[in-house]
């Protein structure tokens, strides 16, 4: 539960942020008919970019999860090969992303 709050908050901030988005490219496009200099906003850029892991990783653990669900719920004759190479990847990029954060002493 914990976890699908914090991906439903990240999800929420990359949509603001890509209203925030929206708003800036009208905000220079008014800018630009006043012919005055185009503001600039790096925070956008800033916060979009610190962002931008959490929505992967959290999107890797959603797709995890029903990937792991669907196999284990499976009967051997609908389990479908390249769907399974894919869930072994998927697993294989959340171990590197597991040692990347909790490296072994």
């Amino acid at each position: 539960m914990f976890l699908f709050s914090l991906s439903f908050s990240v999800c929420s901030l990359q949509k603001q942020l890509g209203e925030v988005g929206e708003q800036v490219v009208h905000i220079n496009k008014e800018e630009e008919l006043f012919k005055w200099t185009a503001s600039s906003y790096p925070q956008l850029e800033t916060i979009h970019t610190a962002v931008e892991p959490y929505e992967k990783l959290f999107s890797t653990i959603q797709n995890w999860n029903v990937a792991e669900k669907r196999f284990l719920d499976a009967t051997i004759k609908t389990i479908n090969a390249e769907d399974t190479q894919t869930s072994v990847s998927l697993l294989q990029l959340m171990q590197s992303i597991n040692r990347l954060l909790y490296p072994i002493c």
